[in-house]
């Protein structure tokens, strides 16, 4: 009977290990799809198109197992809790691991359909404080672009690249003619190189 019981729980166990296996290897073949999607938008140069709203739906299936065992040795009732308690650590981590690719699928999405606004850079350029707080508030999961956005002679530009992806070229080049300037005519006449310089407000 102890070995019955066990080999049921564990049984029941590598199910449910086995159907989180196989959510993580479908939701690995999503990202590789959405990947080469955005890659083909990329190369046909297709600015103009609409961010499409990426929507995995993913139904998570509950099982409600009520088995009440009457178990009359404590060591096998022991036994099974030790049982349940790793399986529950294990499955935990593959859950983990399951929602690292969803979110890196919502990261790449997210970075190629951006679509921001430009008056951030223009509160921004209004003073230092109001510039660092938004290079907080854009970069505070990446120490190098923060630190790069907070001494950039170039802010205008960093941040309508920021704010508006490669998809959306005609919004980005409207945000740098509002916050940015390009200096008088006759200094590229007579070969001088372009240079995007920040408004003073």
């Amino acid at each position: 009977m102890e070995d019955l019981i066990q080999k049921e729980e564990e049984e029941r166990i590598a199910r449910e290990k086995a159907e989180i296996l196989i959510s993580i290897d479908k939701e690995k073949q999503k990202k590789e799809c959405v990947l080469k999607a955005i890659k083909e938008r990329e190369l046909e140069n297709q600015y103009n198109i609409n961010a499409q709203k990426a929507k995995d739906t993913i139904e998570t299936i509950k099982r409600e197992t009520a088995q009440q065992v009457l178990i009359k040795r404590s060591h096998l009732t022991e036994k099974i809790r030790r049982i349940r308690e790793n399986a529950e650590r294990e499955k935990n981590k593959l859950k983990q691991q399951l929602q690292t690719v969803r979110f890196s699928i919502a990261d790449e999405i997210g970075s190629h359909y951006k679509k921001g606004d430009v008056n951030k850079c223009v509160v921004a350029l209004d003073n230092s404080k109001r510039r660092n707080d938004y290079c907080i508030a854009t970069f505070s999961d990446d120490f190098n672009d923060l630190s790069y956005c907070k001494k950039t002679n170039e802010f205008c530009t960093f941040c309508c690249d920021a704010e508006f992806s490669e998809l959306y070229l005609p919004e980005r080049q409207d945000c740098y003619a509002k916050t940015c300037v390009k200096p008088a005519p006759d200094a590229a006449e007579e070969g001088g190189k372009w240079m995007w310089h920040e408004k003073n407000n």
